[in-house]
C-alpha cells in the first residue's frame, strides 16, 4: 500500500525504500543490531574454545587469564572497565531507538 502510494507520487524504487521503508524499519533494525552485538560480545564459551593464542582472545576470555594466586586488583579493575565501555556506548547511542522499537507494537492507536 505504501509502495503504491509512493509510486503514484512519483518516487522511484530506491526513493521508496530510502525515504519510506527504511525509516519505518529503523527501530527494528536497531533492535537486531544491538541484540546481535550483545550476544556476540558476551559469548564466552565459543571465544574460549576458538581463540588459541593470547593475542586474539577477546576481553571476556582474557579477564579469566588475569586470575592468579596473587590478584592485581588494579589491572583487573582496568580490564573490566575497558570491557564495559563498548556495550554502554552502544546502549547510550541507541537508547531512544531501543525503547521505541520495543514498545512500538504494544501501543495501539
Amino acid at each position: 500500500e505504501l509502495e503504491d502510494s509512493a509510486e503514484i507520487d512519483g518516487c522511484s524504487v530506491v526513493q521508496t525504500w530510502w525515504k519510506i521503508m527504511l525509516p519505518l524499519a529503523q527501530n527494528a533494525l536497531v533492535i537486531v543490531f544491538v541484540s546481535g552485538f550483545y550476544s556476540v560480545w558476551g559469548e564466552y564459551t565459543i571465544s574460549k574454545s576458538l581463540a588459541t593464542k593470547d593475542s586474539i582472545m577477546p576481553i571476556s576470555v582474557a579477564l579469566t587469564l588475569l586470575k592468579s594466586e596473587d590478584w592485581n586488583y588494579g589491572v583487573l579493575a582496568a580490564a573490566i572497565t575497558m570491557s564495559i565501555i563498548p556495550p554502554i556506548t552502544i546502549f547510550a547511542i541507541f537508547q531512544n531507538r531501543l525503547v521505541e522499537g520495543m514498545v512500538e507494537g504494544a501501543i495501539k492507536g
